[in-house]
């Protein structure tokens, strides 16, 4: 990517890269946050802070189990119509 002799530019380059890429990643968890925790009903952090122990103690797994499901249940219901 750099090399010792890179020059200025390319350093640039290579920092505005690095920043986009960052702000695309931020925006695609925040998306993907905003999406999830929908199904908590909590949309501010300090409604996800006032949840119940279980709730906050969720695994990755566990919320990966619930949005399968409503997928599922979802895709059920679309081809029903």
């Amino acid at each position: 990517m750099l090399s010792e002799k890179s020059s200025t530019d390319e350093i640039y380059e290579v920092i505005g890269k690095l920043l986009i890429t960052t702000q695309g990643v931020e925006r695609l968890i925040n998306h993907s946050l905003g999406f999830a925790l929908r199904f908590l009903q909590a949309a501010t952090i300090d409604e996800i802070y006032a949840l119940n122990e279980p709730e906050k103690k969720k695994t990755l797994g566990a919320l990966l189990r619930e949005l399968r499901e409503r997928e599922s249940q979802s895709r059920r219901l679309s081809i029903a119509y």
